[in-house]
């Protein structure tokens, strides 16, 4: 059985939130569950939010992921 590695993730830039996404017919893809422990039984769901943008470092190298569909047409990376 692999055992899950923990890895600490810093939060570079919140994003927005959108009322028709997170509430609306198609809620479900927008929120993920966080275990917080085995033994709990309610499992929190936090939202992904528009234009979020995260830090993990492996490896010891940095990756930043930030949410593709919202970047606007002026960024050009």
């Amino acid at each position: 059985m692999p055992k899950h590695k923990e890895y600490t993730i810093s939060l570079l830039s919140r994003g927005t939130w959108d009322e028709s996404l997170h509430f609306g017919p198609f809620c479900h893809n927008w929120w993920l569950p966080w275990p917080i422990d085995k033994a709990n039984k309610i499992i929190p769901l936090y939202p992904i939010r528009l234009s979020f943008k995260t830090l993990v470092i492996l490896n010891e190298r940095e990756f930043i992921t930030e949410d593709p569909w919202t970047k606007s047409s002026n960024d050009k990376s």
